[in-house]
C-alpha cells in the first residue's frame, strides 16, 4: 500500500485547505482575473491566479518553484522528519510540469528586447528540470530526482513514477506532485488552437467553449507508511495512449476507458465501488464529449461526476495532483464539486451521466477516481481511498 502523506495544493481554489473547502461549498472562486498581456494585442484572458504570498528565495528561483515550495512548507515538519528518518539517499523527488520557469524567460525576454539586447541561455533557470533541481537543493535530497513533462497529465505521471520507485525498492519515500505558473506560451498556445474560452470555462455544458487556464501546484510525500491522519491511499492507476492526434483526443474515448478499467483492476475494485469521479473536464467541445463517452462506457450512470476546473482553472502540469487533492477533500467529507446547470444545459448532450449539479451531495462510497488527460492522447486514471 502506498500513502500520499501531507498532500497540499494551491490554485485558484485557495492557498490552503480551508479556502479550498469554502470555494467548493460555495461553487465560487474569487481568484480568477481578466488579465491582459498573455495574448496578442489588447485581448485579455480569464485566468486562475494564486493570491497568497509565495516566498522561496534561491539562485534558481521561479514562480513555478515558489508555488511548489509553498505546498512543501505547508507540510514542512512532516517532510523534514521523513527525510531524517529514511535518509536523503532514500528519498526521491519526482515532479510534473509543462512550463517550468518559462514565465521568467518571457519576462527577461521582454526586458532585453526593449533594450535591443539578445536573450542569453542559462540552463539553471530555463530548463524544464529547473523546478526539481530547485526543490532538491532546498531539501538536501540525494535520491533519484527528475521531472516529468507530459503536458496536462504530468503530475499524474509523476505520482505513478513515485509509486513505482517505491514498489521497485529504489526509494523508501518520494516527494511528488507538480506545478505550473501562468505563461504566455501556454495561454497563447491554447488560444491559437481555439481551445481557450473567451470567458470562463463551463465543463460539460452544452455551450462550453474552451478552457480557463490557472496556475497551481500540489505536493505529497509518497511512502508505504501512513505518516499523518489525512493520508490518502493511492490504490491504483491506469495509463494509456490514443496515438491519434498531436492535440485532439480520439473521439471514441476507447483508450481513456481502458485507462479507467486498468485503474479499477489494479485497485481490485468494481465500477460500483467508486463514490465519485473527478473528471478531467476541461470545458472544450472535443475533450468533454470524448470523456463523457468513455465514462459512460465504464460506469454507465452509476457514479457521481464533476470537474473542478471552473474553480481551480486548468492547472496544466499540476492538474493530476489538483485532482488528488480534491479527492482527499471529498473523502474527508467535503461536498462534491458541482456545476450550477439546469438539466437542459447538459442533458441534451450527456443524458446518461450523473453530473453533480445539486449542492450538498457527498461521496457515498470511500473510493474516488481522478482522470487526467493530455495532448497526444496521454491518458491517466487514478484511484484513491482513505
Amino acid at each position: 500500500m502506498i500513502y500520499l502523506n501531507g498532500l497540499e495544493a494551491v490554485s485558484a481554489l485557495g492557498g490552503d485547505r480551508n479556502e479550498a473547502v469554502l470555494a467548493i461549498r460555495n461553487n465560487c472562486s474569487r481568484a480568477f482575473r481578466t488579465i491582459p498581456g498573455y495574448l496578442p494585442g489588447d485581448i485579455a484572458a480569464d485566468l486562475g491566479t494564486v493570491t497568497c504570498p509565495l516566498n522561496a528565495p534561491g539562485d534558481t528561483d521561479s514562480r513555478t518553484g515558489r508555488l511548489a515550495a509553498h505546498c512543501i512548507n505547508l507540510s514542512r515538519d512532516m517532510i523534514t522528519a521523513a527525510i531524517r528518518h529514511y535518509g536523503p539517499d532514500r528519498v526521491g523527488l519526482v515532479l510534473g510540469t509543462s512550463t517550468s520557469a518559462i514565465s521568467e524567460v518571457e519576462q527577461e525576454g521582454r526586458i532585453l528586447m526593449a533594450r535591443g539586447e539578445r536573450l542569453s541561455f542559462d540552463s539553471r533557470i530555463y530548463e524544464v528540470a529547473t523546478i526539481t533541481d530547485f526543490l532538491k537543493k532546498m531539501l538536501g535530497l540525494r535520491g533519484p530526482c527528475y521531472t516529468v513533462a507530459t503536458a496536462c497529465s504530468s503530475s499524474a505521471r509523476a505520482l505513478i513514477s513515485a509509486l513505482e520507485l517505491i514498489n521497485a525498492g529504489i526509494c523508501d519515500a518520494v516527494i511528488t506532485g507538480g506545478a505550473d505558473s501562468l505563461s504566455a506560451v501556454s495561454v497563447s498556445g491554447f488560444y491559437s488552437l481555439g481551445a481557450l474560452s473567451p470567458g470562463h470555462a463551463r465543463p460539460f455544458h452544452r455551450e462550453r467553449d474552451g478552457i480557463s487556464i490557472g496556475e497551481g501546484a500540489g505536493i505529497a510525500l509518497a511512502a508505504r507508511e501512513k505518516l499523518e491522519p489525512r493520508a490518502l491511499k493511492f490504490l491504483g492507476y491506469g495509463a494509456t495512449s490514443d496515438a491519434h492526434h498531436i492535440s485532439a483526443p480520439d473521439p471514441s474515448g476507447k483508450m481513456p476507458a481502458a485507462a479507467m478499467r486498468k485503474a479499477l483492476d489494479m485497485s481490485e475494485l468494481d465500477p460500483g465501488d467508486i463514490g465519485y469521479l473527478n473528471l478531467h473536464g476541461t470545458g472544450t467541445r472535443l475533450n468533454d464529449a470524448m470523456e463523457g463517452r468513455a465514462v459512460y462506457e465504464v460506469f454507465g450512470n452509476r457514479v457521481p461526476t464533476s470537474s473542478v476546473k471552473h474553480l481551480a482553472g486548468h492547472t496544466l502540469g499540476a492538474a493530476g495532483i489538483t485532482g488528488a487533492y480534491v479527492a482527499s477533500l471529498v473523502l474527508d467529507g467535503v461536498p462534491l464539486p458541482r456545476h450550477d446547470y439546469r438539466p437542459e444545459e447538459f442533458r441534451e448532450e450527456f443524458p446518461e451521466l450523473d453530473l453533480v449539479t445539486a449542492s450538498e451531495r457527498y461521496a457515498e462510497r470511500p473510493y474516488v477516481m481522478v482522470n487526467s488527460f493530455a495532448f497526444g492522447g496521454n491518458n491517466v486514471s487514478m484511484v484513491f481511498g482513505k
